[in-house]
C-alpha cells in the first residue's frame, strides 16, 4: 500500500498549453494510469476504474510521464495512437524509465498491429497484457482493471549483470560461505485470492566481488553433502533473523526453504532448529520446509516422520516440483503436507495449452482434496496467471510477479503489498 498526493499538469488536448492537471490521485491502493488522447474514452476508462475502487490519473499524451511513472502506478492502460506519440514511443519511453508493467492497451486498432506492438512491449521485459478493443464494455473492462491491478506490479531488480559462463569463476558453495559472499534472496508468493503478498521463497544467490551475482545454477550442481548441509544451515539462519526483522516491521509472512530430506534424515536437525530459536530469539511457526516430490517418495516413511515432527514446531512440509516424480496418489495421501508447488513446466504456456491446464486443474484439485494448498512456480504472463485464478489456485510465484531480491528491497516491495 502506499499514500500519493500529487498533482501533474499537462499540455491540453485543445490548445497544447499547460492548464491545471486532470487528475489528482489521493488516498492508497492501486491506482491506474490511463493515457489516451480523447476525452470521452478517458472518462469511460476512468469510470471502470472507480467501478472498483481505484484512484486514476489522465494523461492525453507522454508528456510529464517520468514524473507519473515515478509514483509507481498499479497498472497504465494505453491508447495506440495519441496527439503527439504513439504507443510505441510510450513503450521506449517506459523501457527506458525501467518500467516492466503492466500495460494494457485498449484500442480500436487491428489485431495483428496490437500483437506487434505487444511484442514490443514484451522484448523490453514489459508485461504486456491481452489487449482490449474499442469499443468496450465499461463493466467488462472494470473487471479487468481489478483483475491487473490488484497484483503487485513486476520489479526489475536492480543486479549486476551476471557474466557470460566463461567469465563466472569456479566458485565452490564451501568458499562462498568462508568469505561471507553467500546472500539470501527473496521470492514473492502472492494469493491469487487477493491479489496480496503472503509469503517469499529464500533463494541462495553468491555476489562475487568482481564477477557480481552468481546464480544458484553455477555452483549448487557441483555441491557435495557437507556443503549443501553447511548452506542449508546457512539458509535457514538467514532466514530465521530475517523473518524476525519482517515482523519487526510489520510484515506477516511465511517464509518458504528448499531443504534436503537427506538433511532432514539426520537425527541433529531438531537440535540444530532448537539452537537457532534460541539464538534468534524467535520461533520456526508459519515457516514452510520444501522437499522435491522425487526425494519425498523415496522414502515415504523418513518424509512422514520428518514431517509429522516438524509440525511440532510449527513448520509446514511442502512437496515441490510437483508432477515431475513418480508418485503415486495412495502414497501422497500418507505424507502429512500442507502445499503443493505445481511445477513450472506444466505452469507455463498453461492458459494456451489444454493438457497443461487439465494437469494444472487436477493437482489443484488433488491439493485442495487433501487439505492442502496449491501454489503455481514459475509463472511469466497474465494469461496463464488468469488462468490459474479461475480454476482454484491458491497461491502463485514467478517473474510476472516479482524477481527473487535482496533483502532491504524485498521489505520495501513487500511492504507495499502485503
Amino acid at each position: 500500500m502506499f499514500e500519493m498526493d500529487r498533482s501533474f499538469t499537462e499540455p491540453s488536448v485543445v490548445t497544447g498549453l499547460a492548464e491545471p492537471a486532470i487528475g489528482r490521485v489521493r488516498g492508497s491502493g492501486p491506482w491506474v494510469l490511463v493515457i489516451d488522447d480523447d476525452p470521452d474514452i478517458r472518462k469511460s476508462i476512468t469510470n471502470a476504474v472507480r467501478r472498483v475502487g481505484y484512484n486514476s490519473l489522465e494523461l492525453a499524451d507522454d508528456f510529464h510521464i517520468a514524473t507519473v511513472i515515478a509514483a509507481q502506478p498499479s497498472l497504465i492502460i494505453l491508447d495506440v495512437a495519441l496527439k503527439n506519440s504513439d504507443a510505441v514511443d510510450v513503450i521506449q519511453t517506459l523501457s527506458t524509465l525501467n518500467y516492466v508493467g503492466p500495460v494494457l492497451l485498449v484500442s480500436g486498432a487491428g489485431g495483428d498491429l496490437l500483437d506487434d506492438i505487444k511484442a514490443i512491449g514484451a522484448r523490453k521485459g514489459i508485461n504486456m497484457l491481452p489487449p482490449v478493443r474499442k469499443p468496450f464494455r465499461v463493466q467488462q473492462l472494470a473487471t479487468l482493471i481489478e483483475s491487473y491491478a490488484s497484483l503487485p506490479p513486476p520489479v526489475s531488480v536492480t543486479e549486476k549483470a551476471s557474466p557470460s559462463a566463461r567469465n563466472i569463476p569456479d566458485v565452490t558453495v564451501a568458499e562462498a560461505l568462508e568469505r561471507d559472499w553467500m546472500r539470501v534472496w527473496y521470492q514473492p508468493k502472492v494469493s491469487l485470492e487477493t491479489g496480496r503478498i503472503v509469503g517469499a521463497e529464500c533463494l541462495c544467490r553468491i555476489l562475487h566481488p568482481e564477477a557480481g551475482l552468481i546464480p544458484p545454477a553455477h555452483f549448487l550442481s557441483r555441491a557435495g553433502d557437507d556443503e549443501m548441509e553447511a548452506l542449508t544451515r546457512f539458509v535457514l539462519q538467514s532466514a530465521l533473523v530475517d523473518r524476525r526483522h519482517f515482523r519487526a516491521d510489520g510484515l506477516e509472512l511465511r517464509l518458504a526453504v528448499n531443504i534436503p530430506v537427506r538433511l532432514l534424515s539426520n537425527p541433529s536437525i531438531v537440535t540444530i532448529l532448537r539452537e537457532f530459536e534460541e539464538e534468534c530469539e524467535t520461533s520456526w511457526r508459519d515457516f514452510v520446509f520444501e522437499i522435491t516430490e522425487e526425494e519425498a517418495l523415496r522414502n515415504i516413511e523418513l518424509a512422514h516422520d520428518v514431517g509429522t515432527q516438524l509440525r511440532i514446531y510449527g513448520i509446514d512440509l511442502s512437496i515441490d516440483d510437483f508432477g515431475t516424480g513418480y508418485s503415486s496418489l495412495a502414497r501422497l495421501r500418507d505424507l502429512p503436507f500442507k502445499e503443493i508447488k505445481v511445477d513450472r513446466s506444466f505452469v507455463n504456456g498453461v492458459a494456451g495449452d489444454p493438457i497443461k491446464a487439465a494437469m494444472c486443474r487436477l493437482v489443484i484439485e488433488l491439493a485442495h482434496a487433501l487439505d492442502a494448498k496449491a501454489v503455481a512456480e514459475g509463472v511469466e504472463t497474465a494469461e496463464d496467471l488468469d488462468l490459474l485464478r479461475r480454476i482454484g489456485c491458491d497461491m502463485a510465484q514467478g517473474y510476472l510477479m516479482a524477481r527473487p531480491m535482496p533483502k532491504a528491497q524485498f521489505m520495501q516491495f513487500a511492504g507495499r503489498y502485503a
